[in-house]
């Protein structure tokens, strides 16, 4: 008798279940209790996994209610779910994790509270597309500030994809966090190559805000202005292809940081940088896309910690930096340039070509001047060289060196390398005063610890611990501690 009314009392317990669910308009499915998930209806939730609801069970789609959560925005179903013991990484609907579906879905609270949990970044959909780049995909602005910090590694996969969707607001942001706007496809096309080539006019102008070269050729030997002529986009070609502004054949002098000096702000680079900026082309030079000017936002706001840089988002632990690091921040990459290319080298004479316009070629002779620069031939060396990269055939790699008569600066060029006017630069801050630096260079930081620069890249800048040997990297934007 005992074990009837046990059963009898269990019998009524689930109908009395089943008529609650009834009455708040569910019924014991799966859809029922992902579609609780979306609109954060804990209650209903507990009741249905009590009618024998499978906490991990999926829709035909193949999505969890974790997934369900994450792409509404409900945290409360989130950390209920989470509670239950739902993995944080879960695969659902092409092999996407909820951090992805939150990403897509532009969810901003709840990609935080996913990356808390320990959602991991670096996971891959089924077409290979990360939380980060799926973000980058959809133009998700918001969700690109709160995982940027996150997935360094995944900046500029995600830039080269907003500049081909056409997503300007996500470009600059990506760019503000330290994508490079000299990221490469397969094909050696750059962001602004893609923009160039779909004619979004938007994404350009913010590209070309963000230092973007309009003189990179892709594997075609095609400038950004060539393609968007051949793509039919001519208002927007006859921008990229315009003559080069004053100064853009020049070759800036920028003093050198010596060891016993390097000090971190000691060296003053608003003037220096603004010079190069004054070279490049008129968007560069004059705005960052808000109508300030390039240089007061890259030394002062950055510097400051102001908008454009780790905006609003905690930093996570990374890995290529430690506590020993040095309190060093790179606020800046730069380089400069020049808008013509070395094609070859026959005796003492070099073939150039200028990357505006129609792209024209001239000989130029040893001695003379290149036509319309500036610059004067002072030295043509014509090498070749044969390795196993090549496959035993000739490498031309013949240099044309060329003289500034203004500033008596030489700069050699490698024939079918893009010209540039000085080593690539960067800035870094942690005093006062920001300060130069470039591969070589000897810098002391604020505690008073020296570091030689060993590279100088787009979004990083490699430095050596000259007293423990240690190697740090600082990224665009992030402070090391």
């Amino acid at each position: 008798m005992v074990c009837v009314a046990c059963l009898t009392g269990c019998g009524e317990q689930e109908e009395s279940v089943e008529a609650g669910l009834a009455e708040m308009g569910y019924v014991a499915t799966i859809e029922d209790f992902h579609r609780a998930a979306e609109i954060g209806d804990v209650g209903a939730m507990g009741r249905l996994l009590d009618q024998g609801v499978a906490l991990d069970g999926v829709t035909g789609d193949g999505d969890t209610a974790l997934h369900a959560a994450a792409a509404a925005g409900s945290g409360s179903a989130l950390v209920y779910l989470l509670g239950e013991g739902m993995d944080v990484d879960v695969r659902g609907a092409n092999y996407r994790t909820p951090l992805m579906a939150a990403a897509a879905a532009n969810r901003v609270e709840v990609l935080g509270q996913l990356l808390r949990a320990g959602a991991k970044t670096a996971l891959e959909d089924e077409q290979g597309f990360r939380a980060l780049t799926l973000a980058a995909d959809g133009g998700r602005k918001e969700a690109i500030e709160v995982l940027a910090v996150y997935s360094r590694e995944d900046l500029d996969d995600a830039l080269l994809l907003a500049a081909l969707r056409g997503h300007s607001g996500a470009a600059g942001v990506l760019a503000d966090f330290g994508a490079s706007v000299y990221a490469r496809m397969d094909d050696e096309m750059t962001p602004l190559m893609l923009a160039a080539r779909e004619g979004h006019e938007e994404t350009i102008r913010v590209l070309l805000n963000h230092g973007a070269n309009r003189y990179a050729v892709d594997e075609e030997e095609r400038t950004a202005g060539q393609i968007a002529l051949e793509s039919g986009h001519l208002g927007l070609a006859e921008v990229l292809n315009r003559d080069p502004g004053e100064n853009e054949f020049s070759l800036p002098v920028i003093p050198d940081i010596e060891a016993d000096d390097a000090a971190v702000g000691e060296v003053r680079p608003q003037a220096v940088v603004g010079a190069i900026i004054g070279g490049k082309n008129e968007e560069q030079a004059e705005t960052n896309g808000d109508g300030g000017e390039r240089t007061g936002v890259a030394i002062g706001a950055v510097v400051g910690g102001g908008d454009g840089y780790n905006v609003g988002a905690e930093e996570p632990n990374d890995p290529d930096t430690n506590e020993a690091g040095p309190e060093l921040v790179m606020v800046r990459y730069e380089e400069k340039t020049l808008p013509l290319r070395v094609e070859g080298v026959e005796g003492k004479q070099a073939r150039v070509r200028y990357l505006y316009g129609n792209n024209e070629r001239v000989t130029v002779k040893e001695g003379e001047e290149i036509p319309l620069t500036g610059l004067r031939v002072v030295k043509v060396e014509q090498r070749h060289e044969h390795s196993k990269v090549t496959k035993g055939r000739p490498t031309d790699l013949s240099i044309v060196v060329v003289e500034d008569p203004v500033t008596g600066k030489r700069r050699e060029l490698v024939a079918k390398l893009g010209a540039s006017a000085h080593e690539p630069l960067a800035i870094l801050s942690g005093g006062a005063e920001p300060v130069i630096v470039r591969q070589g260079s000897v810098v002391t930081g604020p505690k008073g610890r020296r570091y030689k620069v060993l590279d100088v890249r787009p979004s990083q800048v490699i430095l050596e611990d000259q007293a423990s040997g240690s190697v740090h990297t600082l990224h665009l934007g992030k402070r090391s501690h």
